[in-house]
Parts: structure tokens; C-alpha cells; sequence
């Protein structure tokens, strides 16, 4: 039998909820899409066999950024399989899946009772058991997924420690409390189910532990961030947040376009728009005055301004002075603030501003990280 009886699936449709409200507003073409998406799948099918491996390591987040970040952590690890929905780009129709879907349809009765909720999530609670059997072909002792935020990745991880394994989920951003404030991203530290939640640094291991006490967190840094270093260029970058802020993102433009940064600043001015927005959200904006990129390579720049995205503190990691505009947004509370235009020209002619204290936020970088985790990753093995 199929062990769904030890999956909260509260836990596992956090991220998927607001989907619902689709079907409440009568929108049949997501219907329609739900019920072809039964018939497809990502997953290998059942004559690929994986070889044994202590380690597994998936992901179900396809976005380069995110790519670059976990294949940085388990890079140096031996006798790992990987399973990584970016592998698996087409889809195929998969007769097996839809059969599962209807069985699991009336199976899950009990646990979903809302028909047309149940109808909406079915195709990917499918297709996460059947990542679950490729999964144990490898017989492994320890399972990483990248975020158990998302619901494959949030399913696995229950599965297999509800089977004994040990878990692990990494950080994937840089976490932001929102307390009493409605967000989507408190799934993030609200939705933790790993035995293990291996932390960039101090500020959102603190996060984890406050709101899922219950769970290990071990801070191995991020690999990908550079030390700090001092900087002597002169070029600005733009950073917009989340298509979440796109009012915060126009209000942040319409400070910047009325101190003209472009004039007074010394170098070039650079925008960054968020991996998931894009520039059609932002017609009545004129980005003339700035060179859009879309990969910042081994740019440096003098000065960072955003939002609350996690590039900018990142950026700030790294030596670079971070001037963030304040909104009523939840926010890290790391560099210079700035919500007029008065506030913006004192922060960027004041050079000693927007300083971050990196530590809390990421306490070891690139080899220094890569080592950390290695070693924690044996010492949970051992364990």
C-alpha cells in the first residue's frame, strides 16, 4: 500500500492554496488545464532504474539563479543521485499517472474533502509519488531537497522521513519574518517539515527555529557569495523586488527618476528586474536613462538600491552599499533606509551609509561554505 497515511497535506498544499481561489471564481480553463495535466508527466517512467546512493538530492524549482545554487552545495559531495525537474523540460502523456490520479482522487477523500480543491491539486500529488518511487530505487539514507516549501519537494521530504530517512531542506533566500502580515513567503519558514534546515547564517536560522522548533537547523553559509571586499567602482544597481511589490517597485522608480540618479551619479546606472517579473509589468515607466541586465556576471557596483530582495543583500554580503527604500513591507533591517527623495540623497552622498553586517546574514562564503556543508552533511550521515 502507498503511504500516504504520514503526509500532511496541509503542509504539502500550503504554497498551492491561493490556486483555489480559481476554481471559486468559476475559471473552467483552469479546470480543463488541471484535468490535461493528469495525463502528463515530468517523471522518468518506471523502466529507469537508479543506481544505490547514501545521498539523494532533488529539485523541483527551475530557475537558473536557484540551479547555480544547489549543484554549488552538492558539487563536492561523493555518491550522490541527482533528481532535477530542470533535467526533465518536455512533458509526456503518461497513462500510468492519470490511473494514479483517479485512484488517489477517491482515496484522499478523507483528507481533502473539498471535490474541486482535491480535482485542482491531484496531477501534482500524482506526480510527487511517483518522484518518490524513483526516488527509493536508490535506496538512500539521506534525502535533500532544495526547498520543502514547494510541494514536491515538501512531499518527498515527509515521505521519506515518515519512513525513517534522514532530510534535509537548504535555504534557498535570504528569509524575511513578516509576523502578523499576510504573504505568500511565510511558507518559507512556517512550512519547514525536514529533519534539517541548513541555514545561510544566524538571522534565518533564528526564523526557523521560532516558528518550527522542532526542526535542526546547522548554518553551512552560501557558496556562491563572495567575501567582502572594498569597492572602487562607481556604477549603481537598480534591484526590483517581486512582481508581489509591484506598487513598492513604481514607487521605488518614481524616487529614483525624480533625484535623476542617472545625473548624479558618477558612473553607469544598471536595473535588475526580479527572474519572475517583467517589463510589461512596468508600461508606464521610461528605463532610458538605465541599461537593463539580465545577468550581472563580475560586475561591481558602488551602490545597491531595492526593495527587499534578496540580491540586495546579497549584493550587500559582498562589500556593497545597500540603500533600500522602506515601505510597510517586512523587511531585513540591514542597510540604509530611505522612503522620500530628501532621505535617497542624504543615504547616497553619505559614503559610510548602507554598510551590512555580513555575518548574521551569511557566515561563510564560497569555499568556506562548500566545506561547512560537506562536513555537516557527514556528520548527519554519521548521526
Amino acid at each position: 500500500m502507498i503511504k500516504y497515511c504520514n503526509v500532511n497535506f496541509s503542509k504539502v498544499l500550503a504554497i498551492k492554496r491561493k490556486a483555489f481561489h480559481l476554481v471559486k471564481k468559476k475559471n473552467w480553463y483552469s479546470i480543463i488545464r488541471c484535468y490535461k495535466w493528469m495525463y502528463r508527466t515530468r517523471s522518468p517512467e518506471r523502466k529507469s532504474v537508479s543506481p544505490e546512493s547514501r545521498v539523494v538530492a532533488f529539485k523541483s524549482m527551475v530557475r537558473k539563479d536557484y540551479e547555480m545554487l544547489f549543484y554549488s552545495y552538492i558539487y563536492g559531495l561523493e555518491s550522490v543521485r541527482v533528481f532535477d525537474f530542470a533535467e526533465y523540460s518536455s512533458y509526456r502523456l503518461s497513462p500510468r499517472k492519470f490511473l494514479l490520479c483517479v485512484f488517489l482522487f477517491f482515496y484522499l477523500r478523507a483528507k481533502i474533502p473539498n471535490w474541486k480543491y482535491r480535482f485542482l491539486v491531484i496531477g501534482d500529488i500524482a506526480e510527487a509519488q511517483l518522484w518518490c518511487r524513483e526516488v527509493d530505487k536508490c535506496n538512500p539514507e539521506l534525502v535533500i531537497v532544495f526547498s520543502d516549501m514547494q510541494l514536491y519537494d515538501n512531499y518527498i521530504a515527509q515521505y521519506f522521513r515518515s519512513a525513517g530517512l534522514k532530510t534535509i531542506t537548504l535555504q534557498h533566500a535570504l528569509y524575511i519574518d513578516f509576523k502578523e502580515q499576510e504573504n505568500i513567503n511565510v511558507v518559507n519558514y512556517k512550512n519547514v517539515v525536514s529533519e534539517y534546515f541548513f541555514a545561510w547564517g544566524e538571522n534565518t536560522a533564528k526564523i526557523i527555529e521560532k516558528h518550527c522548533s522542532k526542526v535542526k537547523t546547522v548554518i553551512v553559509g552560501n557558496p556562491l557569495i563572495e567575501a567582502p571586499q572594498l569597492i572602487n567602482g562607481s556604477d549603481v544597481l537598480i534591484v526590483l523586488d517581486h512582481p508581489l511589490y509591484i506598487k513598492e517597485n513604481l514607487e521605488l522608480l518614481e524616487i529614483l527618476n525624480k533625484v535623476q540618479i542617472s545625473e548624479i551619479c558618477e558612473g553607469d546606472v544598471y536595473i535588475k528586474f526580479h527572474p519572475g517579473d517583467s517589463l510589461s509589468n512596468y508600461q508606464q515607466c521610461s528605463f532610458e536613462a538605465y541599461e537593463i541586465l539580465n545577468t550581472l556576471n563580475q560586475r561591481v557596483f558602488s551602490e545597491v538600491v531595492g526593495h527587499t530582495s534578496t540580491l540586495l543583500y546579497i549584493r550587500g554580503c559582498q562589500g556593497e552599499r545597500v540603500l533600500r527604500y522602506k515601505s510597510g513591507i517586512s523587511a531585513i533591517e540591514e542597510g540604509y533606509e530611505f522612503s522620500t527623495e530628501e532621505s535617497f540623497l542624504l543615504g547616497f552622498n553619505g559614503k559610510s551609509l548602507g554598510r551590512i553586517e555580513v555575518k548574521n546574514m551569511v557566515l561563510y562564503c564560497k569555499e568556506e561554505s562548500s566545506n561547512s556543508f560537506n562536513r555537516s552533511i557527514c556528520e548527519v550521515l554519521d548521526s
